[in-house]
Parts: C-alpha cells; sequence; structure tokens
C-alpha cells in the first residue's frame, strides 16, 4: 500500500513537472515561493533547458547593445521590438557604459567590462567571475599582451565556460634594424619575442580558473582573432597562418573535451571579411562583399558546412544589398537578416533585410557602434538557469 502511494505522488509530480516546464519564465519565477520542491526543480539544469528549448521554438529573439547606455531594446523575428525592463543588476554603475557581450549560451550572456560577469537578463541574476591567474601584474618587459575570449559550455554537462586566451611579447631593447630609406641610418625598433600562448578555462560549476595543457595545431596570427562563434558546443575561429606560406583555416575548440581541431575554410573565402552565422541548424560562412558594378551595394555570399564533415556549399539567398557594412544575425525561419547601415552623418543603426533585396524595417531608434570586433546583436533566449553554486 506505502508504495503503491509512493509510486502515486511520484506520478503527481511528474505530471506537475510536466505542467510547469512548459510555462514562461516570468510565471516560474513567481511560483519560487509557493514550493521548496517546485524551486529545486527550477534549479536543475535539466528543466531549465528543457523549458528554454521549448520556449525558444516558439519566438527568436536578440538584444541589441546600443552605442550609450545598457541594452534596452529586444528584437522578434517578425521584426517587432520590444523594450527591456532595464533593471541594472552590476554593481558598479560604470559596467553599463563599458560593457561588451562576449557571447551568448543557453540565456547567459558573458560580459567584458571592469570586471567579467555571466549575466542572465531574465532572473537579473549576475556571477562575477574571479579574475584570470594571469591578470595578475606581469613583469614589466611584458608589454605586448593580447587577449581574447570565447564563451561557451559543455552541452552534455550544461555547465558554462569561459576559454582565456593569453598571447604575451617581451620586448627585446635597442634592438637595431636597417632604415630602408636612409643606408646611411640606422633605427632603433620595437621588438618582441612572443612565449607560447596561454589557454585558461574558467568552469562555473567550480567557480575556478584552470590552465590547459594545450598548443595550437596550426601556425596562426592570434592578433586577428575575435571572440570565437559558438555553435553546438564548439567555438569556431578564422586563423590567420603566422606566415605567408601557412594555410588559413578555421581553428575550433569544443567545450566537451577542451581540445583544438582545425578544418578547412571554403575554397573561395579569399579574404577577411567574414561573419559566422546558424542557418537553419547548420554553421554557416558568411562574407558581405562591395560589388564593384554596383555602387553601395554588397554581395552577401553564404556556404553551409554539411553535417558531421568538412565539406562547404555554396548557397545563394540574397540579392544585392544596399549600404551593407556588417552582417549580425540570420532569422533561423523568417529568411531576412540583421545588419548595420549608415545614416551618412557618421551614426549606424540596425536594418532588418529581405532576400529580394529591399529593407524590410529600419530600426533608427537604435544607435550602434561602429565596432566590427564586439558584436552588439546577440541571441537571447529567457532562462531560468541559475548562476549561484548552491
Amino acid at each position: 500500500m506505502q508504495s503503491r502511494c509512493n509510486r502515486m505522488i511520484e506520478i503527481w509530480d511528474d505530471l506537475v513537472g510536466e505542467i510547469l516546464v512548459r510555462l514562461p519564465v516570468k510565471s516560474l519565477l513567481r511560483f519560487k515561493c509557493v514550493d521548496k520542491r517546485w524551486n529545486d526543480l527550477f534549479r536543475k539544469p535539466t528543466f531549465a533547458n528543457r523549458n528554454m528549448k521549448i520556449h525558444e521554438k516558439k519566438k527568436q529573439r536578440v538584444m541589441i547593445r546600443e552605442r550609450d547606455g545598457p541594452p534596452r531594446f529586444i528584437i522578434s523575428e517578425n521584426d517587432e521590438i520590444l523594450e527591456l525592463d532595464w533593471q541594472n543588476p552590476f554593481p558598479d554603475d560604470r559596467v553599463i557604459w563599458t560593457m561588451e557581450f562576449g557571447g551568448t549560451y543557453n540565456g547567459i550572456f558573458f560580459i567584458r567590462s571592469t570586471n567579467f560577469y555571466l549575466w542572465n537578463p531574465t532572473t537579473s541574476e549576475i556571477k562575477l567571475i574571479p579574475t584570470p591567474p594571469f591578470l595578475d601584474p606581469p613583469p614589466p618587459s611584458y608589454t605586448n599582451i593580447s587577449t581574447f575570449c570565447g564563451f561557451g559550455g559543455d552541452p552534455d554537462t550544461s555547465d558554462y565556460k569561459v576559454l582565456y586566451i593569453v598571447s604575451i611579447g617581451e620586448q627585446i631593447p635597442n634592438q637595431i634594424f636597417p632604415d630602408s630609406s636612409d643606408e646611411d641610418d640606422d633605427k632603433l625598433a620595437i621588438v618582441y619575442t612572443y612565449l607560447p600562448t596561454t589557454f585558461e578555462l574558467y568552469n562555473l560549476s567550480t567557480n575556478s580558473w584552470t590552465l590547459l595543457d594545450l598548443v595550437l595545431p596550426v601556425k596562426c596570427n592570434t592578433n586577428y582573432f575575435q571572440d570565437g562563434f559558438l555553435f553546438n558546443g564548439v567555438l569556431h575561429w578564422v586563423c590567420v597562418g603566422e606566415k605567408q606560406e601557412d594555410e588559413d583555416c578555421i581553428l575550433r575548440f569544443d567545450f566537451r573535451n577542451n581540445q583544438f581541431t582545425t578544418i578547412d575554410l571554403p575554397s573561395e573565402a579569399d579574404d577577411l571579411s567574414y561573419n559566422f552565422a546558424e542557418i537553419n541548424d547548420s554553421l554557416a560562412y558568411v562574407k558581405n562583399r562591395h560589388d564593384p558594378s554596383n555602387w553601395g551595394y554588397y554581395d552577401v555570399e553564404i556556404w553551409t558546412l554539411e553535417q558531421d564533415t568538412s565539406c562547404w556549399t555554396k548557397k545563394h539567398i540574397f540579392e544585392p544589398l544596399y549600404d551593407l557594412l556588417s552582417i549580425y544575425y540570420f532569422w533561423k525561419d523568417a529568411p531576412e537578416l540583421l545588419g548595420m547601415c549608415t545614416r551618412g552623418n557618421g551614426e549606424f543603426y540596425l536594418v532588418s533585410y529581405h532576400p529580394d533585396g529591399h529593407i524590410a524595417r529600419r530600426f533608427e531608434q537604435i544607435t550602434l557602434h561602429d565596432r566590427r570586433l564586439h558584436d552588439p546583436v546577440r541571441k537571447y533566449v529567457q532562462s531560468i538557469a541559475p548562476l549561484s553554486l548552491s
């Protein structure tokens, strides 16, 4: 009899769980105080991920980081614009003026500012990431330091991770080289010898950094690195050869096993004017190339990576687009893309383009930075995932 009662309770709990997982996050946040068991349920990664996937299918959204001030706007796939109910969760007001989106994964944003943060805009929860060990003051001779970050997570464990890449150069004093403009006059040059690139990994589950014993599988110039594009738990960069004879390629870092691999670039990828994107559940390599025969128009060239292969297929989706300076986002089902245009007065704003070439909507109330390295448009999904460890 007791076992039957226990079984009935389990069935009831499962039924309630199936109802709750389909509710909007805002409703779940109100229900956290109703029952401790519900609160415990909401903190489970499996529940948070299921809830997120259910609502992600209903409507796609992106969050916009404007030129000045905090992120205020969310745009949905039908070009509907919503204003974010912004409440500053950061302890220092300077963060909202200097913050950059370093990436987003399952509704969590990686924020670079005076410090590193994880931020859940749906719950307003933030997590201050400890300072990476290398950011302790280096010796004075290390005067050329390049750092890059990549954010993502392990889809198998639902852990959030930050990859921190450090390239350091030690100045060689009094280095002399011949001045080609004057054969009789040698010049002093600032010359650096570069140490091996350092890789550090932050795990939210342990709230700590780990030094990875890794070597890049190819010789590449990390000075060209951007934040990396996350697709299916893997970060992607275009890797520029260190020397002219070195082949360019795509460098990948898999958050599942914390290892690097490479794949070839599309055969026609002959310059660095590119974007990665996700198009119809596939990784895409996108270029917007100026059309020399049609002033002010840009051709959009798209290659998609075939599933479980390293083969690229070229797609023709868009007619030439006018005044397209940067490509930010492709809607999954709707064929439109979001990009950046200029007003002609030095300001930049967001535009939605239709595949036939016409502008579907101008979001002129949203003013952007002309920053190619720091993407101001990021995928946004509501998530109840907690950032605290307890």
